[in-house]
C-alpha cells in the first residue's frame, strides 16, 4: 500500500481547504437557527426589559416637566432656611 501519496503537499492543502469550507458551512447553517423565533409574538426578556426602561424614562421625563411646570409643589418641606452670607444685600 503506497501512502505517500497523503503526504503530498497539494492533497494536504486540499484536505485543509475542504475541513475549513465544511466548517465555515456548518457555521453558516446552525448559526442563523437561534435567531428565528418559534413563535414571533413571543417577546424575548431583552425585549422586555426595553420596553420596563422606557416606560420608567417616559415616566422621569413626565415627573422632571412637572416639577418645572410647578416647582412650588414639589420643594422639600425639610430645608433649613437659609444662612446670612447667602442673604442678597441690601439695595441703596
Amino acid at each position: 500500500m503506497n501512502v505517500e501519496w497523503l503526504l503530498n503537499p497539494w492533497v494536504i492543502s486540499i484536505i485543509i481547504v475542504v475541513f475549513i469550507i465544511g466548517n465555515l458551512a456548518s457555521m453558516k447553517y446552525l448559526g442563523n437557527s437561534h435567531l428565528i423565533r418559534k413563535n414571533p409574538k413571543q417577546k424575548s426578556d431583552l425585549d422586555k426589559l426595553i420596553e420596563i426602561y422606557k416606560e420608567k424614562d417616559r415616566q422621569a421625563a413626565h415627573e422632571n416637566q412637572a416639577v418645572h411646570e410647578n416647582p412650588t409643589v414639589h420643594e422639600d418641606k425639610d430645608k433649613t432656611p437659609h444662612s446670612s452670607h447667602e442673604q442678597e444685600p441690601p439695595q441703596k
